[in-house]
């Protein structure tokens, strides 16, 4: 590991060599020092991951870069290259590159990619007419996508090499199908043909006040995508996406604040601008506490409710109570059949007494009474006119306490 400020006293140093230190880990402090005076630099097999390429960033003096046999995936931060502005030579071969860097500076001459994976490279025509003295270009051994995306790099190699000898150079075809194993200098220009766009669909959706939901869709999983975020046209850090997702989830974003965020593949840029909103959580607050006051009132409305029946079912009772002690239900009246005969033989025969004895008895007893009581009865519909007359009786007690139901 080398350790920060470690060339604090070589201010002076032009040439640096750490080529086969697999154990070497660099921070961005680690060439502190020598920003200046560094020219040339080498770190061969050292096991590199594109996470340590920030180290090289405070370098603005170097002309030669070369990094061979590391583990480099891509190329951060993106404008590592472009800020040192006497960079001559980028050495990256034998590395696992699946995209580079789209920013070069104009004094670059040789560019030695070979030995990676890479399918599209970021070089358009602008660009490669910015690269006036570049006059090496290594893509051996790399997936070369052949499609109308790579025509810069094919009218590139037609003008920098001698055209016996393009045929031959080793830039291999791996896409479409039809050209797979054919070497890009073997091809006519009609055969660089691109069926439809490499971004079909590119959404943004706000999640909340501090997230955004991307979502998109690409014609072919060997496109590199770059996620790129402004936030009040101030650039945010370039986010690299894995060509086998379709969407990103974009958080810790300020709330009320405009931002603009953009897809770019190595022919298409797309962008959506979006404001984020106020934070939310004020007013989940609020409608979760009107939720709370709506449910109390409900539990108040109903306890209300219950209290009116309870007190209306006991006026109802109490009303009932006195009212059956004003009224008291009267007895049923009693049919009591006693017959006799004038001449003293008994008789069985039936007769009814319609007046209620018993009620009439407890009238008289309370007013301390007792005046005769009659009783009419009916004779029985059998008796005719000529038959011998009966007188009937009837015994009546003088007092029978009354039953109060």
């Amino acid at each position: 590991m080398a350790e920060d400020r470690l060339f604090n006293f070589t201010p002076s140093l032009e040439d640096l060599n750490m080529d086969r230190n697999p154990l070497l880990s660099l921070s961005i402090d680690t060439f502190s020092g020598i920003e200046s005076s560094l020219h040339n630099i080498s770190c061969q097999s050292c096991s590199l991951t594109s996470e340590s390429l920030i180290a090289f960033l405070c370098l603005k003096n170097l002309e030669r870069l070369k990094l061979q046999s590391n583990l480099l995936t891509n190329i951060y931060p993106e404008n590592l290259f472009s800020s040192m502005l006497k960079l001559r030579v980028i050495d990256l071969q034998r590395n696992q590159l699946i995209q580079i860097s789209s920013e070069f500076p104009s004094s670059l001459r040789e560019l030695v990619l070979s030995n990676n994976r890479l399918t599209i490279l970021p070089l358009n025509n602008q660009t490669l007419q910015q690269l006036s003295q570049l006059i090496t270009v290594d893509l051996s051994s790399n997936p070369l996508q052949c499609d109308c995306y790579i025509k810069p790099l094919y009218y590139w190699l037609l003008r920098h090499f001698q055209s016996e000898l393009v045929p031959y150079v080793q830039w291999i075809c791996s896409k479409p199908e039809h050209l797979v194993g054919k070497k890009l200098g073997s091809l006519i220009e009609d055969q660089l043909i691109c069926q439809e766009k490499q971004i079909s669909s590119f959404s943004v959706l706000l999640k909340d006040s501090e997230s955004v939901i991307i979502e998109w869709s690409i014609t072919s999983l060997s496109l590199p995508l770059k996620l790129i975020v402004t936030e009040n046209n101030n650039p945010l850090p370039i986010i690299y996406l894995n060509k086998t997702q379709n969407y990103y989830l974009l958080e810790s974003l300020k709330s009320s604040t405009n931002y603009s965020i953009c897809l770019q593949t190595s022919e298409q840029y797309l962008c959506r601008n979006i404001t984020t909103k106020t934070q939310q959580y004020i007013s989940l607050s609020s409608s979760s506490s009107s939720v709370t006051i709506s449910i109390e009132y409900l539990i108040i409305g109903i306890t209300i409710g219950i209290i009116i029946i309870l007190l209306i079912l006991f006026i109802l009772i109490l009303f009932l109570i006195k009212q059956r002690k004003k009224y008291p239900h009267s007895l049923k009246s009693t049919t009591i059949d006693s017959y006799y005969q004038t001449t003293g033989s008994d008789t069985t025969q039936i007769a009814t007494c319609n007046n209620s004895i018993e009620e009439h008895s407890i009238k008289s007893l309370k007013h301390h009474q007792s005046p005769p009581i009659f009783c009419y009865c009916q004779l029985p519909s059998n008796y005719y006119q000529d038959q011998q007359s009966y007188h009937i009786y009837h015994e009546i007690p003088l007092y029978k306490p009354p039953v109060i139901i």
